[in-house]
């Protein structure tokens, strides 16, 4: 798939999920990715963060709900 950006850096799992599950109920493609081992570490992840991305083309409609919330 081209044209993907970040959205958004979390320092958790759970609110990267909560962001992507708001987003794919707005018909928006989006997923998440940690460089945590797995899960293995995920105590990293407040420092290394949790990345949300999405399609380029859907970033001003993102950005928009993303604040209304």
């Amino acid at each position: 798939m081209k044209n993907l950006i970040v959205l958004k850096m979390t320092s958790t799992q759970a609110e990267a999920d909560i962001i992507i599950g708001f987003l794919k109920s707005n018909g928006m493609y989006s997923f998440s990715t940690a460089d945590d081992c797995g899960g293995v570490q995920s105590f990293m992840n407040p420092s290394i963060g949790v990345k949300v991305w999405i399609k380029e083309e859907d970033l001003k409609k993102a950005l928009l709900f993303l604040k209304e919330r």
